[in-house]
């Protein structure tokens, strides 16, 4: 298969997933780029965990950025950041938060993590997140 094949491929496998979830896109394309610059620069602490729309596996690493702007962020769930440093216990929220408020990148606090969702459910989006 071609790659240009396997994308649309992975493109159709997205669609399907946000259409029988009923999901609604929570980021575009210009936040995901200023959060995987954030990433790159190292102002956001790294690894972090994500989840995939293809898959329910989360996933924890750092993000390929490569990868990412092969394929785009299009079929990120969410992702999440650690708010405590496992080793010393340093808090690590306040640069990732300060850099999220920045750039307007909504996000959420789920179980002492910081959650960029990259799609939500329809009804979830009446409300905030």
């Amino acid at each position: 298969m071609e790659q240009s094949e396997v994308k649309a491929d992975i493109k159709r496998q997205i669609n399907n997933a946000i259409n029988n979830r009923h999901l609604v896109s929570y980021m575009n394309e210009t936040k995901w780029r200023e959060l995987f610059s954030g990433i790159r620069s190292g102002e956001i602490e790294m690894p972090c965990r994500n989840k995939s729309l293809l898959n329910n596996n989360v996933s924890i690493s750092v993000l390929d950025i490569t990868t990412l702007k092969s394929w785009g962020a299009s079929g990120i769930e969410w992702v999440e950041f650690r708010t405590m440093n496992p080793v010393n216990g340093e808090d690590l929220s306040a640069p990732t938060i300060k850099f999220l408020s920045l750039h307007s990148i909504h996000y959420s606090l789920e179980n002492d993590a910081i959650r960029v969702w990259g799609y939500i459910e329809a009804r979830r989006s009446e409300g905030s997140v």
